[in-house]
């Protein structure tokens, strides 16, 4: 049931044909990193450079319902860690 592989690679490959993907310009400068080179700097300059971003906060009812899913999940583990012993 892996639907969405065949249509995400068609769109990939549409995109490439149209002329999306990197340019000339960041295909050169996306190579390796330069020795001495921190992460930020190749981050900034080869990754990222050029492109705008933006920051937002989380709405805060978002954090606290995130928060207690993720208790739950977790107390959910062993449950599934017992059912798994038990098999």
């Amino acid at each position: 049931m892996h639907f969405w592989l065949p249509i995400w690679h068609r769109k990939k490959k549409e995109r490439t044909r149209k002329g999306g993907g990197l340019s000339e310009e960041k295909q050169q400068n996306s190579g390796k990193k330069e020795e001495g080179e921190s992460l930020a700097d190749y981050l900034s300059k080869r990754v990222f450079g050029g492109q705008e971003g933006v920051t937002e906060d989380p709405v805060p009812a978002d954090v606290e319902g995130f928060d207690r899913f993720l208790k739950r999940y977790n107390e959910g583990l062993a449950i599934e860690r017992a059912a798994v012993e038990h098999l």
